[in-house]
């Protein structure tokens, strides 16, 4: 009688280390290229326009979006799935080079060009001028940023592995969708009941004038519960990833 081996299915840093050289070994060219393109948009556009910026975020979200776009096909699916890796650590690995490598590769590749284009510059302008933008850079990747930015990224990281093809584009459309639905309810509601209008918004008028002066005089609180309600969205869309993940591999 044959013997089969059943995979240990705890947590492994080795098997964790083994993807992550896996993936290095074979995407490493490709994440260079992309960063010197980003390099070289940040060298040749103006900073203070922000355009470098966007197509960052824009790149990092594409990323994020096909980070399982392996499962699209099914002979990669098939290798992929075949991988000796439980489910967790796949999931942590991906997350990982979507959420925290992928962000910090291509950061540093935009400060990289925008600090050459400074640099190159700083002959012929101010010191104060060529620099001064980089004061606006640094508030872009706050914390609250990064954490709002995490949870969108979590979103997409779902619908990678939940979509089978165009998952990006099908995500996007997704929740494009869920919030139309929102706005015709609101709609639909007010149209029940149109007498209600009036005071509602006189009442919501009165709420964001004592939400902005509570914010100005608890910022720390305020603070503090849209970083909670970030991260249990991205925790909860990690979940459903895991089990999505899980679902495709059974």
């Amino acid at each position: 009688m044959p013997k089969f081996i059943i995979m240990d299915t705890s947590l492994s840093l080795t098997r964790i280390k083994h993807l992550l050289n896996r993936y290095f070994i074979e995407n490493w060219k490709k994440d260079l290229y992309v960063g010197l393109v980003l390099l070289v948009i940040a060298f040749a556009s103006n900073p203070m326009a922000g355009f470098s910026g966007f197509v960052y975020m824009v790149m990092v979200l594409l990323y994020t979006g096909r980070i399982f776009g392996n499962l699209a096909h099914k002979e990669s699916a098939q290798h992929y799935l075949m991988i000796p890796a439980s489910t967790s650590e796949k999931l942590i690995v991906n997350l990982f080079l979507s959420h925290i490598y992928y962000v910090l590769l291509l950061l540093v590749f935009l400060v990289s060009g925008i600090l050459l284009r400074a640099f190159i510059l700083s002959p012929f302008c101010e010191t104060f001028n060529c620099f001064s933008f980089l004061d606006a850079k640094k508030s872009m990747f706050s914390f609250s940023s990064y954490v709002s930015f995490l949870s969108f990224q979590s979103i997409l990281a779902f619908g990678s592995v939940y979509f089978r093809k165009n998952a990006f584009i099908k995500t996007l459309l997704s929740i494009a969708a869920f919030f139309f639905f929102l706005v015709m309810l609101v709609i639909f509601i007010f149209r029940l009941n149109p007498d209600s209008l009036t005071p509602l918004m006189d009442q919501l008028s009165v709420i964001q004038e004592s939400f902005m002066i509570n914010r100005m005089l608890n910022y720390k609180t305020s603070f503090c519960m849209s970083t909670i309600i970030s991260i249990v969205i991205t925790c909860f869309f990690w979940i459903l990833s895991y089990f999505r993940l899980r679902e495709t591999e059974v």
